[in-house]
């Protein structure tokens, strides 16, 4: 089955269906009851967490048909040892997050399986010894300086969308990003209530670690998403979402990537959704806001989890000490 016929969003609907055809009936029972103990067992992760572990299994799978030929595939087949060690070790070293993800979405559902006693423990220690180890460092982009944050805003003109939604909800999700440090994650599950214009204040519920904070709306960032909500209301859906996409959809996280690497194309500005939330902390922190008020922005448990998000270079700190 074509990875496109696989749904981008996960929904109530899918864990009931949409399973590829050449998985036999064992494999598709146990995927459908462990992707509903992912959701409603002890400790539930976030729908997006889910969506994430489920659709790199479903690749996982088709990777198999591929190399290995299956007609039909079991669940002994998918949790061969030697076939995963294979797989991971065929991604790219560049390429962590594929071979990190599909090891997380394995792991997920051999620890599951341990749980209801259809797999033994042992089996999990030797699966850990695949867990993918970071060999290139991650690319950490970062806006330091107002110039080229200018540079980016400046490209997010009404002639670079194809129509006025697109532009609309263009303006107003990285303006969110910029100014109040959300997760990509974060700003596409941002839901109508949770968004209070008139105190500046906005509520994540079920964040990374499934934490709930507030946020202040800074002023400048009011009037833009004050706009963006008088088209957003106007739309014909009845959707509790505050980010739509133009067919009326939630905002996806794929469609916001999109966007921001639009944007930085045109810009000539390096940039990624993740950097918008380092820009915010290091431009906070530059102008001397409190650490530990930029942590609880963030959403950090542990500041230096925050520190290491300030992106300041050694050129910086010369500057900066010139004027000591």
């Amino acid at each position: 089955m074509p990875l496109a016929l696989f749904p981008s969003k996960l929904t109530a609907e899918h864990f009931e269906s949409a399973y590829p055809v050449h998985w036999d009936s064992e494999l598709r029972q146990t995927v459908r009851f462990w992707l509903k103990d992912l959701k409603n067992g002890m400790k539930p992760l976030t729908l997006r967490t889910i969506q994430t572990s489920r659709e790199r299994f479903f690749r996982y799978t088709l990777i198999l048909k591929d190399r290995y030929g299956y007609e039909t595939l079991s669940l002994p087949d998918c949790l061969n040892l030697k076939t995963i060690y294979a797989v991971i070790s065929d991604f790219p070293v560049e390429s962590y997050s594929n071979r990190h993800n599909t090891f997380y979405a394995i792991f997920s559902l051999a620890r599951y399986l341990v749980q209801i006693g259809d797999l033994e423990e042992s089996y999990l220690a030797k699966l850990k010894k695949f867990r993918p180890k970071r060999v290139v460092p991650p690319k950490r982009t970062v806006l330091r300086d107002s110039e080229r944050l200018e540079a980016l805003r400046s490209v997010i003109i009404p002639k670079n969308f194809k129509n006025n939604w697109s532009y609309q909800i263009a303006r107003a999700a990285v303006e969110t990003l910029i100014q109040t440090g959300l997760r990509n994650t974060e700003l596409c599950d941002l839901k109508l209530k949770h968004v209070d214009l008139v105190n500046q204040r906005l509520s994540v519920y079920l964040g990374k670690g499934r934490k709930n904070r507030k946020v202040g709306i800074p002023a400048g960032v009011i009037p833009i998403l004050q706009e963006y909500l008088t088209y957003r209301l106007q739309r014909p859906v009845d959707s509790p979402y505050f980010f739509l996409n133009f067919e009326n959809e939630p905002y996806y996280l794929v469609s916001l990537g999109r966007l921001i690497k639009k944007l930085s194309i045109l810009s000539n500005v390096k940039i990624t959704a993740h950097g918008l939330r380092r820009t915010f902390a290091t431009f906070n922190a530059e102008q001397g806001r409190p650490l530990h008020l930029i942590q609880l922005a963030l959403g950090h448990t542990d500041i230096r989890t925050t520190q290491e998000y300030l992106m300041t270079d050694e050129e910086a700190v010369i500057d900066a000490m010139k004027n000591w």
